[in-house]
């Protein structure tokens, strides 16, 4: 498989604003490649400060937030050991990102500095 190509484009993700239990849609800039995204910030939102940056890995299709590091360069280096897997990226539904390949997907992010559930 070929590396992934990453190019500039907004795209949306779920934030939880400060003290509420709902997700709300946010529009951020990132970079993305095939079914992944990658924008400086967390489940929080954008990222504004300037010390300890974080960018995020994000399936696009269904907004699921895959893992999140201190460099952009992490995510990028996950988003390649994921890409090549047999799995449903382009599912819209969290629960239905499912495939043979679930369960070393599902170990890779267990490995990440902040991964989440698939």
């Amino acid at each position: 498989m070929a590396p992934l190509t990453w190019k500039p484009e907004k795209f949306s993700v779920p934030v939880r604003a400060a003290g509420e239990s709902k997700t709300h849609p946010y529009l951020v800039a990132g970079i993305v490649s095939g079914p992944f995204g990658i924008f400086r910030g967390d489940t929080h939102g954008p990222d504004r400060g300037v010390t300890s940056p974080r960018y995020s890995l994000v399936l696009l299709a269904c907004g699921r937030f895959l893992c999140t590091y201190a460099r952009q360069l992490d995510c990028k280096v996950l988003a390649e050991e994921l890409a090549p897997l047999d799995v449903a990226w382009s599912a819209t539904k969290a629960r239905e990102v499912t495939g043979p390949g679930i369960a070393t997907a599902r170990a890779l992010l267990r490995c990440c500095v902040r991964g989440y559930e698939l």
